[in-house]
């Protein structure tokens, strides 16, 4: 109980992406990346599609990851006829190469599963501050207590875990793509890796 404690969070490239950020040209284009296995949100992405397809015409779905659930996943875009709107990428080594291509996207999205996601409640999760380190708005259930944060800034929405949900926080982001893509940047910039060293060992020292 005497040990002092600093908390120091997951942090973003952000000023290593500034050669690759930029605003996409399709703000339709979702993401998903991540280790996919059965609490990753993807089904539930591949099961709105197509009610989301009827309201975007254009949106389409880069799956970035691989994961026990990859097969099952492929089998379900298959079976809902949207091999041509979802690309399944795979392992993809280089994380700079993983960041490129988020930035090509448009919104990211984090659904975390309430029921079967026990670690993400206490944890910080990297996902979502990748995607604001690339400049994406975030479509984020509320699990992780980043989700409240992300809100709270504009740079994004907090969705349940359920395709109507999903469709309407998609609705409310591209209703003003550029306010929320300009307040995702904002929060990216704010937890770059150089900003949480600095405060972390200022704050070090200061005890």
């Amino acid at each position: 109980k005497c040990q002092r404690v600093l908390t120091v969070p997951h942090g973003t490239h952000y000023s290593k992406l500034s050669a690759v950020r930029k605003t996409p040209s399709d703000p339709e284009a979702l993401v998903f990346m991540g280790h996919l296995k059965d609490n990753s949100g993807v089904d539930l992405v591949l099961r709105s599609m197509p009610s989301l397809i009827e309201k975007f015409p254009r949106v389409s779905l880069t799956v970035a990851g691989t994961g026990p659930a990859e097969e099952g996943l492929k089998k379900l875009t298959s079976e809902l006829g949207l091999s041509e709107r979802v690309i399944f990428t795979g392992f993809i080594e280089s994380h700079e190469e993983l960041e490129k291509i988020i930035c090509s996207c448009a919104v990211g999205l984090a659904l975390y599963n309430p029921e079967k996601d026990v670690f993400s409640v206490n944890a910080d999760p990297g996902k979502p501050k990748v995607y604001l380190g690339c400049g994406l708005p975030v479509i984020i259930t509320d699990v992780p207590l980043v989700a409240k944060e992300i809100e709270a800034r504009g740079a994004g929405v907090i969705a349940s875990f359920d395709t109507g949900s999903l469709s309407s926080a998609l609705s409310e982001i591209l209703s003003d793509y550029e306010k929320y893509r300009a307040a995702a940047e904002e929060m990216g910039r704010a937890y770059d890796w150089d900003v949480i060293f600095e405060k972390a060992l200022g704050d070090l020292w200061a005890k």
